[in-house]
């Protein structure tokens, strides 16, 4: 009776998320970007033929295939004593049980040549572009901290290329990454994006090509190099000033295997040169192997 309860709410949420046009076109951009076949609108939601068809039995092994203590990461950060904590852990998250071997996990082929697909959406308010490359492995910490810095300088900070470059179309656009996949050495996605008019967007699309390519001949200034330094600082101290912030970075590390990103940053972030960045832009940042999406 619970789970067909359910079943009618997370159907609710799937027709909500598979609706949003910006939503919509960042999935198309990541299944292009990676070669991925499904027919889901939303590679996590899945669709409402899943949820409407799952059994008592799905859910039940499910959850036996995957909630147990060595498929788990746990951190647990405050004002406690450690000793007392970790005997805790020791008593509750026990068992003899380990992580399948034939765990599936999605075969993630990049594009060789660049692909566009523009998508017409009567739910749209503007133009919304996003634009894609394959990015480093998530346990690749040394070009992690390269791409952060080029991002802030592209486009991340108010100072960015990008940023100025734009302001004429009254337009920004962001660049994040996003771990895709959960399986070690798997890679990033580096996604471009960001909202104008109709009538701007082939403009806007245009200045970030020029940009782009830009970097890679016309390394960072000194100051441009100086000032995303100091926002990487910035933002690497700020996580660990909230026990949510620490916990997070600390799981993710964990699940990356590797500590590096927290005990190397620093000295990876202050070794930046500005031929680090422009040698980080040509080798992730190629225009003939970018999935473009354009909602409108």
């Amino acid at each position: 009776d619970m789970l067909e309860k359910e079943k009618g709410i997370v159907n609710s949420e799937i027709n909500m998320i598979t609706s949003d046009p910006v939503n919509i076109g960042l999935n198309k951009m990541l299944k292009n970007l990676y070669n991925i076949k499904t027919t889901s609108v939303d590679l996590i939601g899945g669709t409402t033929d899943n949820i409407n068809h799952l059994t008592r039995e799905d859910v039940v092994n499910y959850f036996n295939q995957n909630y147990y203590p060595a498929n788990m990461t746990t951190v647990i950060t405050g004002d406690v004593k450690p000793e007392e904590a970790i005997e805790l852990v020791s008593k509750y998250f026990t068992s003899d049980k380990l992580p399948p071997k034939d765990r599936h996990f999605e075969d993630l082929k990049p594009i060789d040549k660049p692909v566009r697909e523009d998508i017409i959406s009567d739910k749209a308010k503007g133009t919304t572009i996003l634009v894609g490359f394959n990015g480093p492995e998530s346990n690749n910490i040394e070009d992690k901290v390269k791409i952060l810095a080029l991002d802030m300088i592209l486009a991340n900070l108010s100072s960015s290329r990008l940023e100025t470059k734009l302001k004429d179309y009254n337009t920004s656009l962001f660049i994040e990454d996003e771990k895709i996949s959960s399986k070690t050495g798997a890679p990033r996605a580096m996604i471009i994006g960001g909202q104008t008019t109709e009538e701007n967007s082939e403009k806007v699309l245009k200045v970030l090509y020029q940009e782009i390519e830009n970097i890679k001949v016309n390394p960072p200034t000194d100051e441009e190099l100086g000032i995303a330094k100091k926002q990487l600082s910035k933002l690497f101290s700020s996580v660990f000033e909230t026990s949510a912030g620490t916990n997070g970075i600390i799981g993710e590390v964990l699940l990356d295997s590797s500590f590096d990103e927290i005990t190397k940053f620093k000295e990876i972030a202050d070794g930046l040169t500005s031929k680090d960045i422009a040698d980080t832009a040509k080798k992730y940042y190629d225009l003939n192997k970018a999935s473009i999406t354009v909602v409108h």
